[in-house]
C-alpha cells in the first residue's frame, strides 16, 4: 500500500524520501483531505503484462482516459537525467488523471491546499487518482 508524508521544504536530492521527520506519515484518508487525490490498490500479482493493464483500466472505468504506460528506465544516466528533469517539475494537470504501478514504485508529489507537498510512494498495484487543477510532480 502505498505511504505518503509531507517533504521537508528544502532538500538536494530528489530521488530521496526527504521526509519532514517533524510530521507523522500521512494515512489515505488525510491525503485526500489535503490534496483530494484518491489512492488505492488492486492486486496485480501474478498477472502478465497485458492481464495488469487491462486490470489498471478498471479503476474508475478509465479505459479511454488512461495515461500511456511511462518507462523510465536508466538508458544512461544523461538520458535518465533528462526524463526525470521533465517528470519532476511542477505543472497543473488540467483534468483528472489516473496512474497505476504495474512495475516497480515510484514518488508522486502532490501541492496540498496549503501549497506544501506530500510524497506518495507507490509500489505495484498501487494508483492515485488525481483531479484537475492539481500541481503534482
Amino acid at each position: 500500500m502505498a505511504r505518503a508524508w509531507y517533504l521537508k521544504p528544502t532538500f538536494a536530492d530528489r530521488y530521496e524520501q526527504n521526509r519532514d521527520e517533524s510530521l507523522p506519515l500521512l494515512t489515505d484518508e488525510q491525503v485526500y483531505l489535503e490534496t483530494e487525490v484518491i489512492l488505492g490498490h488492486i492486486d496485480l500479482a501474478n498477472m502478465d503484462e497485458e492481464a495488469q493493464l487491462t486490470q489498471a483500466r478498471t479503476v474508475r472505468d478509465m479505459k479511454d482516459h488512461m495515461t500511456p504506460e511511462m518507462s523510465i528506465q536508466e538508458d544512461g544516466e544523461a538520458e535518465f537525467e533528462k526524463k526525470c528533469d521533465k517528470i519532476f517539475k511542477p505543472h497543473v494537470h488540467v483534468g483528472e488523471a489516473l496512474r497505476v504501478v504495474i512495475r516497480g514504485s515510484c514518488y508522486a508529489d502532490i501541492m496540498d491546499l496549503n501549497g506544501r507537498y506530500i510524497r506518495i510512494h507507490l509500489q505495484l498495484g498501487d494508483y492515485w487518482i488525481l483531479p484537475g487543477g492539481k500541481y503534482s510532480t
